[in-house]
């Protein structure tokens, strides 16, 4: 787990999970965690990311 501070000072606490589980939680204030999902790797330099970037929701990395 990994603690930072947002632009207003307050405390921020990471959870990077399991290795390989593409998840990440953040919370504030000791209060609910929000989980997010991590790029997906797919082979071949290509990611899913969980959001749209571009018009697509999938990045190649040289």
């Amino acid at each position: 787990m990994i603690e930072g501070y947002n632009a207003g000072d307050i405390p921020i606490e990471f959870d990077f999970g399991t290795p390989g589980d593409n998840k990440l939680s953040c919370r504030h204030e000791n209060k609910t965690w929000f989980e997010y999902s991590a790029a997906e790797y797919l082979g071949n330099g290509q990611y899913r990311l969980p959001f749209e970037f571009a018009g697509s929701d999938i990045i190649t990395m040289d």
